[in-house]
């Protein structure tokens, strides 16, 4: 009889958490994530929400900032710094429909910002930056416990830059401009702890 009574008494919690619906909504704060661009070199700090469905699809929103500086393009030019504000909206979907595993989806930046290119003879030129983004990405999510969630996802697509002076320095902007399109690939990067409620 003690020996049924500790098997129930043990089965309750487990059975408990089996039942408890899952979490639908988390906040997640990535502190040094690769945002808008086509430079590794970029960083920044973004949070993200996200809304799961129960069949395991789900919508993300993202918005955070970002700046790269010292960026050199060649010897006419001493130093090329950016920064940038982002808002992104998307879709996922989490294959294994629980607190752990592997998810893929799309998403859409828009970014903004401004910079600036530093010439040899010391002469700053400044400079609006617009992109609009599209890229794919795969990752995956662990569950710490206590509602706390871990993230990891990377992608690629594609988000060449809009680059207007705000001076007569034509030869700056296009300078600028065919730096930031060079490769017109946007990356988008994840490292975040959360918390899903």
């Amino acid at each position: 009889m003690r020996t049924l009574v500790f098997v129930l008494a043990a089965s309750l919690p487990a059975s408990a958490a089996a039942a408890s619906p899952e979490r639908e909504d988390s906040i997640h704060l990535s502190p040094l994530k690769m945002l808008a661009g086509n430079r590794l070199g970029a960083a920044g700090a973004a949070i993200t929400y996200e809304h799961r469905f129960d069949d395991g699809h789900a919508v993300v929103f993202d918005a955070g900032v970002g700046w790269a500086r010292d960026l050199k393009e060649d010897d006419d030019t001493t130093g090329v710094r950016e920064t940038h504000a982002r808002l992104a909206v998307g879709y996922r979907w989490h294959w294994r429909r629980d607190r752990d595993g592997g998810f893929g989806g799309v998403m859409v930046h828009q970014v903004i910002g401004r910079g600036n290119v530093t010439l040899a003879d010391d002469t700053v030129h400044e400079v609006d930056l617009r992109s609009t983004q599209l890229t794919g990405h795969v990752g995956s999510r662990w569950a710490l416990g206590w509602g706390f969630r871990a993230t990891v996802r990377g992608g690629l697509g594609w988000g060449p830059y809009a680059v207007n002076a705000r001076d007569d320095a034509r030869d700056t902007e296009e300078l600028l401009h065919a730096f930031l399109t060079r490769v017109p690939v946007a990356i988008d990067a994840e490292l975040s702890v959360g918390y899903a409620f």
